[in-house]
């Protein structure tokens, strides 16, 4: 399914002409060869070759090196300027069939010495193209007397091509366009051009934005995107990105309301590699002053402030700014207010959107604004301002259980449901489900066992009002201790063959930082998950244990009186009536008395309210109609899904997520909404899944790719 497409590679060859590059002769063309380039830590010569190329016909061999340092450079010291941020790429290849390290840098000798800047560093496997990038603001002490940028790394012995360097500083900057090159609101529709040609903006999230406590940085040298990528996303069938910006891109909390020039040349930079690619950008403000929000938001942003200034107005000033610079800009098709606020009620929100609409009129009354629904408790829909030129906004990933499915950001196991099948149920919420009967193993034996696989019972399900079940380690009247470690669950159909391993569970500690693994195991990491129940009258405790079966983990339960439950709510599972379920799994006992230990599932009921439902596409239909299709057609006013997506795991024939993918762009047609799917490159829910370096194609999702092509090839 993530697999290269030659059609989609080949369109490194006919991308636009960058024309800010001002690096001496980047490709090593023919005739001037090496010329401009030196040997950096020798005196060898910098040859050209036809053997490989990344672009144009041909690169630079760089051989005959006796240390790691050595490599290729090119003095740019008079290509720099002070106080700016410049751009630096370049594509190595290794010319062996090994893989090697390289290290892209600048060497700079300022009135403090003589320092070496790395840039990037990247492992690049053989036969492989790989660009390496970075971002360096020029801020020499004193006068620098040198500055070169350079590549380097392998091993002595290691041949290796470079091709297709660059370094651009901050672009020139104009507004382009007419006045009806804005795309705007007309009814439930969005127009574009002096004949008002009905536009849908379909297309994918740019990730440019940190946490509270990174810096800037983290997004100028970041490498989520770079300027191909917005031609990529064109030739992907999208003719939008909304770009998910920062606050402290443009101001840092010391110095409040006092702009960073980094930031307007960030953002220009993003405007002209769009424009240039033909697509547009919705200016989404993901993560304001006071953090980032979202459900879980529990920060300052709408109360007191953060001891640097009202957030709030802070946000006002921002975009009254913005508005300001960009008002002559249609490439930026909206304007995204705020991204998944968390105030305290809709009301409060309301405000606070008109308050920033007003803001943005008194400078610009062409761009669309765009205004999202809310996180509080009685948000269903987006709230209405008084503008007639806004774009209502929600986001979908309904069902969430089932869409971040195996991915650590949701924390999940697989849930077992099955889009399009009409035998699975959508899983409600844990508060609209009671707790059901506990469905146990035959204990282990007394006394001190070695690790042992159990095969467990199979437990019909034959009860319309049992919706889930979740996995759960029991100990009885057990004075002594009972450990357990990796487990499977199994479904059966109702002829007792076997469907699939629902869960198969490796029982670990959760890693430092989930997003710093490439090729994780999804079935890990959920000991510091698990929660306890202790039936009436129970004693005994917990311990996630440093050794396993497996793996560094598992978890005890020592001294129960009475029935003592570790649960893994995170790992419900959807069950399916007249099937069979399954648990299995390594158990040991030490000094183990009475009911010893077993695993078990425990049932989960649906409350008397909730409808099974199948989760399929009138499912899917009836949430985008209830989160804001249907007050789009009630208020006749745009609608926008700014965030919809599946983890990429969900991308199976069983799971459904290609089917859920295709029928959320067909609904969205059928109701003229606009989309943007999240996001273009991430481990977990990305069209590109690769972790290092830039989005690379050997792991592009290409079906998510063909779909979106499909749904604009009409537009």
């Amino acid at each position: 399914m993530f697999k290269k497409n030659l059609l989609y590679l080949s369109l490194f060859a006919s991308l636009p002409a960058w024309s800010a590059n001002v690096l001496i002769n980047p490709g090593f063309e023919a005739p001037n060869n090496g010329n401009g380039w030196v040997a950096y830590g020798a005196s060898y010569p910098i040859n050209a070759t036809t053997e490989a190329a990344h672009g144009g016909s041909q690169s630079a061999l760089i051989s005959g090196r006796t240390a790691t340092y050595m490599g290729v450079a090119q003095n740019i010291l008079d290509k720099l300027q002070a106080g700016r941020g410049h751009d630096l790429r370049v594509w190595v290849r290794t010319r062996q069939d090994v893989s090697a390290t390289y290290s892209l840098g600048i060497k700079l000798v300022d009135a403090s010495g003589t320092k070496y800047l790395s840039l990037d560093s990247r492992t690049v496997a053989p036969g492989k193209w790989v660009k390496l990038g970075g971002y360096y603001r020029h801020s020499p002490t004193g006068t620098a007397t040198l500055a070169q940028l350079y590549v380097n790394g392998p091993a002595v012995g290691v041949e290796f091509f470079v091709d297709d360097a660059s370094l651009e500083p901050p672009v020139a900057y104009a507004p382009t366009g007419a006045a009806t090159d804005f795309v705007r609101a007309s009814g439930r529709k969005l127009v574009v051009g002096a004949a008002a040609t009905p536009i849908r903006l379909l297309g994918t999230n740019f990730f440019a934005y940190g946490d509270e406590g990174e810096t800037a940085e983290s997004v100028l040298g970041g490498k989520k995107f770079d300027q191909e990528d917005y031609a990529l996303a064109k030739q992907a069938g999208m003719n939008v990105v909304r770009l998910n910006a920062w606050y402290l891109l443009f101001e840092d909390n010391a110095a409040p309301y006092v702009y960073k020039q980094e930031g307007w040349d960030w953002l220009n930079k993003q405007i002209v590699w769009a424009r240039n690619a033909g697509v547009r950008i919705i200016l989404d403000m993901h993560a304001p002053q006071c953090g980032f929000q979202g459900p879980d938001y529990a920060g300052t942003f709408w109360s007191a402030g953060n001891g640097a200034g009202s957030c709030q107005d802070r946000l006002k000033a921002l975009w009254t700014e913005i508005a300001r610079r960009y008002k002559d800009e249609p490439t930026i098709a909206s304007y995204d207010l705020l991204n998944e606020p968390k105030p305290a009620n809709q009301a409060q929100w309301t405000a606070l959107a008109q308050t920033l609409v007003n803001a943005i009129r008194s400078q610009d009354s062409r761009h669309l604004a765009q205004v999202e629904s809310c996180f509080a408790n009685d948000c269903m829909t987006p709230p209405l301002v008084s503008d007639g030129n806004v774009l209502y906004d929600f986001h979908n990933y309904d069902h969430w259980l089932h869409s971040s499915q195996l991915s650590y950001g949701g924390d999940l196991g697989d849930s077992n449901m099955r889009y399009g099948d009409r035998t699975s149920m959508a899983l409600p919420w844990s508060w609209d489900t009671t707790t059901g009967t506990l469905l146990e193993n035959t204990p282990i034996p007394t006394g001190t066992s070695a690790w042992a696989w159990y095969e467990g019972k199979r437990f019909a399900i034959n009860n319309a009002g049992v919706i889930a079940a979740v996995p759960v380690f029991i100990a009885t009247t057990n004075t002594g201790k009972v450990t357990f470690d990796d487990f499977q669950i199994r479904e059966y159909d109702p002829a007792g063959v076997l469907v699939r391993v629902v869960q198969n569970i490796d029982m670990e500690k959760a890693p430092a930082n989930v997003y710093l693994l490439e090729n994780h195991d999804p079935f890990q990491s959920f000991t510091g998950l698990t929660t306890t129940q202790r039936l009436s009258g129970t004693t005994g405790g917990k311990v996630i244990e440093t050794t396993g079966h497996s793996g560094s983990a598992s978890v005890s339960i020592s001294n129960a009186n009475g029935k003592y439950l570790v649960k893994m709510p995170k790992l419900t599972f959807s069950v399916r009536q007249g099937y069979s379920y399954q648990i299995s799994g390594w158990i040991k006992g030490t000094s183990a008395t009475g009911g010893t230990g077993a695993m078990g599932i425990q049932l989960q009921n649906n409350k008397s309210y909730v409808t099974p439902t199948a989760y399929d596409k009138a499912y899917l239909e009836q949430s985008l109609l209830d989160y804001g299709f249907q007050f789009s057609l009630d208020h006749n006013v745009p609608i926008n899904i700014s965030e919809f997506g599946q983890s990429r795991r969900n991308y199976t024939a069983d799971r459904g997520g290609q089917a859920w993918m295709s029928d959320t762009l067909d609904l969205m047609a059928k109701y003229g909404a606009s989309g943007q799917n999240w996001d273009w490159h991430s481990t977990q829910w990305g069209l590109y899944g690769n972790l290092y370096g830039y989005p690379d194609p050997d792991y592009v999702n290409q079906a998510v790719a063909d779909l979106f092509r499909a749904q604009n090839a009409g537009q």
